[in-house]
Order: C-alpha cells, then structure tokens, then sequence
C-alpha cells in the first residue's frame, strides 16, 4: 500500500453517488452541487434520471447537461458516471424500446384461470394487475390447460401492454428477445457515444444498468415465469424434448416437474446472459468503459426465482459486479418467524457479488447502499453499514441519493438524502475519506480465502413453481445461516456457482482453483442437486487430498442416493445446530475438531463474544493485511488475532489517514495482537515479516491507546443544563388543516396534508385551507416565515391578512417564504390559511413549514415562544423546544476541575448515549475534531490551569423530524421503508427521533505518584 495514497485516495476510490436529476436541472445549481459534492470527498456522481425531471430525457437539452456535468467533474478530478434509464429496471430507453415493436414488450408464462374466449385463443383488455384503468391490458394466449389442486387454469402467453405510467407511457421490455438489447443500446448507449465519447474511459469511466431482470411480474397473486417467443424453440434444440408438451410442470408437480424446471431455468439464465449482459459489456470493452450496477432480487433465493434464476453467471460480463442494499439492516442471525422480518438484503446477495469479481479477476465490486433506511439513517449507521460491505469484498460505494431537490416526492424518495439539505453535510468528508481509505486499501493485493462454498440456486431451479416456494426457502434460510456461522467463527469463504466452475473451475495441487480463487475445502450445503461437473471437480479435490465437509446430514444422504459417487470420498458431516445461540460452539464445534476451514496465515480466537467481529483477509507483497469491524454498536468485545510468523505491526487508521506501530507480542511462530474493540469500531492491520520488513516503523506514529500507563481513572460529569449560543431556523411543521368547501361553505374536519393529498375527492383551486399556531407567553420579537413548495401557486394568509414572498433562503431551495411581520406576532391564538389558485390540485399539496429563531411546544395547537438566551436540558432537545429541527446548535458551559491525587497522564472528554448525527467540542476556545460515530470522545491538552474551563458543543442532527414520516411508530426498524410509509397514519401522535447531546465527561487518567513511574 503506498501511504500517500492511503492518506488521500483519488477519485475512483471514493464513494460515487446517484444524483438524483428529478427536477428543472438549472445549470448554474447543477454545477453548485458538484462543487458541493467534491468538498465533501465524494470521487463522482450517477447521472440519474428519476421521478420529477422536468428536462425531456435523451433530447438536447438532456444532453446539454451531461456535457455540462462532464466538464464540470473534470473541474475537479471527478468521475461522471452515465445511468442508463430513464427510472429503473434498465432496458426501456425512457419508452422507446417497447415502442418499437411488440416483439420487444415484456412477456411472461401466467397460469390463471380459463378465460372466456370469443373466437380463436386470443384474449385483449383483461386485467393483468397493473392497475392502469381505461387502458388495454395486454393480451394472453392460450398455450395449454391444466389440472391442478386448485382446479381447472390455463397456462396463458401474456404480452404487457404499452401504457404504464412506471415505463413512460410505454411497458417493460422482454430482455430474452434477441433483438431487445441491441434496440437498447442503439437508444441509448450509442447516443451518448454521439454526444460525449470523447470523455468516454476518462471523465465517463462507464456505465450504470439497474435492476434488469428476466420477468417483471407486477401482479404477485397469479403465478408467472419468464417468457419469450423463441423459447419453446431453443429448448427443443437444447434438450431434444418439447418444452409446450411439458408447460403444466412448471407450475404443478408432475413425474418429471423436476427435470423440466431444472432445464426451463438453465436456458433461461443462459439467454438472459448471452443476450443482454454479454452484449452491454462488450459494448462497454470496446470503449474503454465499465459496465456496472445491478441486477434485480439478490438477497433470496425466491426472490431470485421470481425475477432473474441466478445472478453470478451475469457478473463474468460486468467490470465492476454489483448488488444494492436496502434498507438499515445487517442482520447477523436469520429471524424467520415472519417474512416481514428478513431484511432485504442477506449475506447471500454481498458474497455472490464478492466471490465472482474475487474468481473473475475483478478487483472492484459495487454497492448501491442506504437506500429505504429512512431519513434517521445518520453517518454512525453508515458507517456500521460500510464495514459489513468492506468486510465482505465489496469496496465500490455507491450511495442513495443526493437529490438535486426535495420537490415533491423528492422528499421521500427511499430517503435518506445524501446531500446539502442535511444538516450533517459539511462533515461527510469524514465518512468519505474513511471509505476512500479503506476501499484503496482493500484493493491492494489479492483476498485470502481458502473455503469454496457450492452455491445450491441450482437446487432451486428444479424445486421451484411461482406458487411452492416450502422448498426452495429451506435451502435459503439453511444456506443463510451457515453463512453467517461461518463469517462469525472468522472461516472466510467464496461462493461456487455451478455455471462458472463449469467453466473455468480445475483442481490442482489439492485446491480448486478458479481464476483468483484458490481452496482447499469445498462446503456442499442444503440441496437437492449437483452437476456432473461439480461432482467431477469434488471427487479429484478427494482423490489430491483436499477437504469436503457436507452441512447438513440429512441432505447429504439424500444427494448421495442420488449421487452414488458422494459415497466414496472421504466427506466430513457437519450437522451443526442452524438455530445456534452466540455462545455455542459454531462451526469449528459441529466439525469436531477438524481445522483448517481458513488459511492461517492471520487467525482469530473464537468464543467470548467475538462472533460480533468479522475478518477480511489480504497478502500485499510482503505484508498482510488484515481488516476487522466490530458489527455491534451496543457490546464491546476483547478479541485476540494472530499473524504467522514474527511480524512488525501497523495501524493504518482510515478516519485520519495516520499510520502507527502497534506493539505485539510473540508466541512460538505467531505474532500475537489482544484489541478491544469499542462498539461499531474497525480496524486495519498490516504486518511485516521482521526479516523482510523493509519499511521500518521508527518515524511513524505509536498507537497512543497502548502505550499510556496509568493506574485509574476518575469521571467527572459535566452539568446538562448549557446555554444556547446559537441555532439555525427552528421550525414547525405544519401538516394538519382545515378544508374550507368551495364558495366558502364552512369548514370540513382537521386531516393531515397526506390525507388530504391522497384523498380520491379531485379537488382543484380556489380551495383555501387553515391550520392553528399559538404564541406562549409573550411577543415573537423578530419576523418569521411560512414556507411552502413553489408548487402548486397559492397565497398564504396570517390572520386574514395576505403575506409577501421573502429574499430568505433556508435548506430547500423549492420553498417560498412568506414573512410574518413581527407587529402579527402577539400572543395568543393565530390562524395560518393557504389558498390553492385556479386550477392547482390538492394531490401536489406538500406540508407547510412555520420557520424562525423561536422554541417551539407540541400540543393540541403547536405553540413558539422567544429563543432569547435560554438554557437547554442537553439531555432532550426535543423537550427543550426543537421537535422539529433539523440543523446545527451551538452550546456552552462552564466545567469546574475537580481536584485530582497522583499525576494525570491523559484527559478525555467523551459523550455517554447521545443522540446525534455529528458533534464538535470546543474546548479551551480549541475546535476539536468533529466525530459523526463512536466512540464519542476526543483527546484534550491538560487544562491550561484557570478554572473554571470553557466548553463549547456544535451539534447537528438529520432531517428525520422534520420531513418524518411522523405517524409510524418505530420507523426505524423498518425493513423496506419507502414513500408509501409518508402518507400512512397508524398513529395521530407525532412520531420522532432522539435529539440530545447525552450526559458529557470528562475523564482523567491518574498515575499514582506513590507508586513511582515507568
């Protein structure tokens, strides 16, 4: 690793963000937020068209930005990525594919029942589910009928009908016609070769696909399977039997169900492939460009049986292999009780990923991360989530999303918003350096894996029907876990698809060997089949010594009845306990002893709360590295590694870019490192053979946690009540109303604005609305604002009297604000009306926003009072008078120094459970280093000897409060939160997130100076 580049990565390590382009795209803010997003660290952006763009998509002025963007970015040294839809999944052009032919619409096989025929067997205008009203609902085609438990259905050829709002007025496209991607690339890749590739390989480094799949299935209650025109041919071709003959038992269980589901899915993964991956990546090869992104449904196997078969044969034909996560969860152990539980994305989705890109030669692999995980999802959980990605290979970040505005749906577009308008901004380049620097250096050299586990989606092909699943969930829920018991007793692995060991897999020298991929102990899961390959690939690994362990005993026995050629390799049973609690044995206990599942070059001592601890493993030339995360926020966990042989060790630290020698000792032939990991905290190691270490350590920085002796500490709590110095606009939000009817009849019940949005009545302008806020106490003593969205037109109204539109500018740059005078701002009761104008309708209404420096009270009718000089309860600003903000406050106190015995050798302050997105403590009139994770403490000089001592804080928080949602109880434990959750109300009290500072300390480290010094 070269440590210059350690300390400040390029571009191409840093994250690269979709920027969401979902309005008017005004060039002079459009180069603003790149400037913005370079100061914040981030190496480039996705150019992505989403919902609310106002510029028409692949026309000139479309264009016009890109190139705009493009020179912009090399401005700067950034990157500037196409996206290559127009919305998501990739291969519609924005419409114009499926407008081209209708052999190039989406098709799938539907079984429903018969339909009523009016002569031949074609049936038009019938509903597919879409829901699109008024429109022709495509059409279905009687194949063949079936008897089934359910009765009597039809097995029907459906072609989408064009029409769907998703797709641009037209449909999705059928990726296994062969003509579909080249009409793709000819609408879309080849325009903006016109355009801009002069900067293609350059500026534009490649191009982004997401979500292409082989079946977009919209209605979930009927069974469907991927479709095209050619496929009963090719089957035949392939097979030597007819597919047609042979419909019913994709769907139902007959004789050979089995067999013919196993064949329908292998041709359907391989046409996919070979006609849309393979063609996109070549297009991209003979550019200079990398294809990147992702495909549809990674994280189960079901899921991946709905859309796509299997997804790691696509990844030989991406340069950079990408999954998305979504949501917040990284569960570590599977809760099954429900579907509602399992995250979205599993362990499965990042290793399928990570293991071809580690087998193909890949040394990039992507994430499109954070998206659904709510606008609460701060830097400290970003950076948790960060870890699990590295830990796994994954080093290509791609965050969701900075919006270019909060128009609209903009506001809940599967937030968080990444971006200007959160308040934690101005400190993302801490995030973003730590990412840059742990992704350049998790490039370096190649990955350390020595266990190649069989991936059992093969097993899913022949077990599965649209509507039994039973067995394919097994499988998946078995896999999952041993997944996770393997990455918690430290045993790294790689998948091994059954397509690409066919293809490229060998054994030699007692491994098998596959591109990169080097292993010595093959795992069979759960699973019902192998192919002839594989099992030919097991017997030599056998037959040349290498290791292979069956999970599960009584799968295995089932697969050697039908593989008789199992029986005579010496396979090791291991039956492990799949529901095992964190202190059991794990997989080295169900293997009873046997060792060596990962190479021992860098090793863990299991047990003792480590499985929290996970490993990613690397030899650079000379040295190894080694990263670790703790995954847990809550526990801290004392771990003991060790690095083979007797090693010189470092700590690269990827928050600051220092590098310092860490003293080990050494036991035998193995360096030997103890740790204590704080919670979320992470690690990376390198080490040297002492007799090759060329380096040296003598000018580098020593790890200061372990070289500081002292005897005990002393906490002193610093008081909670602190003076408020200064804070952005407070606000209130101002989302329930009365509707008056039209012609002034009197006024109907208070209902939210999303009720009112979402209502089915099609009101439309003049339509006035009204809403209480109170004034405690006393006067407000300086002019407030009403903001509201630009759209739709309305006039806003104090009391009755109509206000003017302001110069201020807060957060959003789509909110007009209205000054409220400060001679209308007496105490008591005030009302607040909009006025829709002529024409304007209530769907686009958005909540209205009371915006000032006051404090603000929830109740009844929400209620402001003067900010003036008060104290703040540092452990609940919400109480305090911020419900609703989101922004930075500043506060101050006075810390009196409590007398200390013995010599204090080092002081810390730190924060005990705060609250918070990112914190600054000004110390001594001395700006410390904002943090935006744990631990929440700061090295501080020794007190200059005055007392008392000054402390200030700068804290932000997020947008959550502010934009919600705020009647879903316990958002953030949503698994998919979306923009459907905005406009639900299981509660009709408001909903919000901690904001407080926590109990502040300050800690002193004593030596006792009657027991002498070091």
């Amino acid at each position: 690793m070269d440590r210059d580049l350690f300390m400040k990565p390029p571009a191409e390590y840093r994250p690269i963000i979709f920027w969401s382009w979902n309005g008017e795209l005004d060039p002079k803010r459009m180069k603003r937020q790149i400037r913005e997003m370079h100061a914040a660290g981030l190496g480039g952006f996705f150019m992505h068209a989403r919902d609310g763009l106002k510029v028409p998509y692949m026309k000139e002025a479309w264009f016009e930005r890109i190139k705009l963007c493009v020179t912009e970015a090399k401005r700067y040294g950034m990157e500037a990525w196409i996206y290559d839809e127009n919305g998501w999944p990739s291969g519609f052009a924005g419409g114009e594919v499926p407008k081209q032919s209708q052999s190039f619409r989406a098709k799938a096989l539907v079984m429903k029942p018969i339909l009523s025929r009016g002569g031949g067997d074609c049936i038009g205008g019938l509903d597919d589910g879409n829901g699109i009203d008024g429109l022709d609902d495509g059409e279905y085609r009687l194949l063949t009928e079936v008897e089934h438990a359910g009765g009597h259905s039809g097995i029907y050829e459906w072609v989408q009908p064009l029409g769907h709002p998703r797709f641009e007025g037209a449909s999705y496209v059928d990726l296994l016609h062969p003509g579909t991607t080249k009409a793709f690339l000819d609408s879309t890749h080849n325009r903006y070769e016109r355009e801009a590739g002069g900067d293609f390989g350059a500026a534009i480094p490649g191009i982004f696909s997401d979500e292409p799949c082989a079946l977009l299935w919209l209605n979930r209650e009927e069974p469907a399977l991927p479709w095209t025109d050619s496929l009963p041919s090719h089957f035949l071709e392939r097979y030597g039997y007819s597919l047609m003959d042979r419909l019913p038992a994709l769907f139902v269980d007959t004789e050979d169900s089995r067999q013919v589901r196993y064949d329908f899915w292998k041709l359907v993964v391989e046409l996919l492939a070979v006609r849309f991956s393979k063609p996109i990546y070549d297009w991209c090869e003979q550019r200079g460009l990398k294809f990147t992104g992702h495909y549809m449904a990674e994280d189960r196997l079901s899921h991946t049986m709905d859309w796509i078969g299997d997804l790691m044969p696509h990844y030989e034909y991406m340069h950079i292999p990408g999954m998305d996560h979504l949501g917040r969860e990284l569960h570590r152990h599977c809760d099954n009780s429900s579907p509602e539980s399992r995250p979205f994305t599993t362990v499965m989705a990042a290793k399928q990923v990570t293991s071809a890109a580690h087998q193909m030669g890949k040394t990039r692999a992507l994430s499109e991360l954070f998206a659904c995980a709510g606008q609460g999802f701060d830097p400290e959980l970003q950076k948790q989530m960060t870890d699990w990605h590295l830990i796994h290979g994954i080093n290509f970040f791609t965050p969701h999303l900075l919006p270019y505005t909060l128009e609209g749906n903009g506001k809940r577009d599967y937030p968080p918003t990444i971006g200007p308008q959160q308040p934690w901004w101005e400190y993302t380049a801490g995030l973003t350096d730590y990412q840059a620097r742990i992704s350049y250096a998790l490039t370096r050299g190649e990955r350390l894996t020595d266990t190649l586990l069989i991936h059992p989606v093969e097993s899913a092909w022949e077990c599965y029907a649209p509507l039994q699943t039973v067995e394919v969930d097994r499988i998946n829920d078995q896999l999952e876990q041993l997944c996770l018991q393997l990455l918690d007793d430290h045993a790294e692995f790689d998948f091994g698809n059954e397509h690409l060991l066919e293809k490229y897999g060998f054994v030699e020298k007692g491994r098998i060997r596959m591109g990169n991929g080097s292993y010595r102990t093959a795992i069979i899961p759960c699973c019902s089949r192998l192919r002839s390959s594989t099992l030919a690939l097991l017997q030599q690994l056998h037959d040349q010594g290498g290791r292979i362990i069956a999970w599960n005993a009584e799968s295995y026995h089932k697969l050697a009845q039908r593989y008789p050629v199992l029986r005579s390799m010496n396979i090791r049973l291991a039956d492990v306990n799949h529901s095992r609690c964190a202190d059991t044995g794990g997989i080295a206990a169900g293997l009873s002893g046997l060792a060596g599942l990962s190479d021992d070059e860098i090793a863990m001592a299991a047990g003792g709360g480590t499985e929290c601890v996970w490993m990613h493993r690397r030899r650079d030339h000379d040295s190894l590295i080694c990263f670790l995360a703790n995954l847990s926020l809550t526990e801290e966990v004392e771990c003991t590694f060790s690095f083979h042989g007797r090693c010189n060790m470092e700590i690269w630290d990827g928050e600051t870019g220092n590098i310092m020698s860490l003293p080990a000792v050494y036991v035998g032939e193995r360096t030997v490192v103890d740790w204590s990991f704080s919670p979320g905290e992470s690690l990376l190691l390198r080490a040297y053979l002492q007799q090759d270490n060329s380096t040296g350590s003598d000018s580098l920085l020593h790890a200061s946690h372990t070289n500081v002796r002292y005897d005990r500490k002393v906490i002193c709590s610093i008081a909670a009540e602190m003076k408020l110095t200064e804070a952005e606009y407070n606000a209130v939000v101002l989302d329930r109303f009365r509707l008056q009817e039209p012609g002034g009849n009197g006024w109907g019940e208070t209902l939210t604005v999303s009720r009112l949005r979402t209502s089915t009545v099609p009101w439309t302008g003049p339509v006035r609305l009204s809403t209480a806020i109170a004034i405690d106490v006393e006067s407000i003593h300086e002019p407030i604002y009403v903001a509201t969205e630009r759209s739709p037109r309305m006039a806003v109204y104090w009391d009755g009297i109509r206000l003017a539109v302001s110069e201020t500018e807060w957060l959003h740059s789509e909110w007009l604000f209205y000054q409220v005078p400060v001679e209308l701002l007496a105490t008591g009761i005030h009302q607040v009306e909009l006025e829709l104008a002529a024409g304007e309708q209530l769907s686009s209404l958005e909540n209205a926003i009371l915006v000032g420096h006051f404090l603000v009270s929830i109740g009844t009718t929400p209620a402001i009072r003067n900010r003036d000089a008060r104290l703040l309860n540092a452990a609940d600003f919400i109480e305090s008078g911020f419900p609703f903000f989101a922004g930075k406050l500043k506060l101050s106190c006075s810390v009196d120094l409590p007398e200390m015995e013995g010599e204090v050798v080092r002081w810390k302050l730190r924060l005990v459970n705060p609250a918070l997105s990112a914190a600054r403590p000004i110390w001594d009139g001395k700006p410390l280093v904002p943090r935006l994770w744990g631990p929440w403490e700061w090295e501080i000089p020794a007190p200059s000897g005055k007392d008392p001592m000054q402390l200030e804080w700068e804290v932000t928080n997020t947008l959550r409060n502010l934009l919600g949602p705020h009647y879903v109880p316990d958002d953030d434990r949503i698994v998919f939160l979306g923009p459907e959750h905005f406009s639900k109300e299981e509660t009709d009290q408001y909903v919000l997130e901690p904001f407080r500072l926590g109990e502040a300390q300050l800690v002193a480290y004593i030596r006792d100076t009657d027991k002498g010094g070091d």
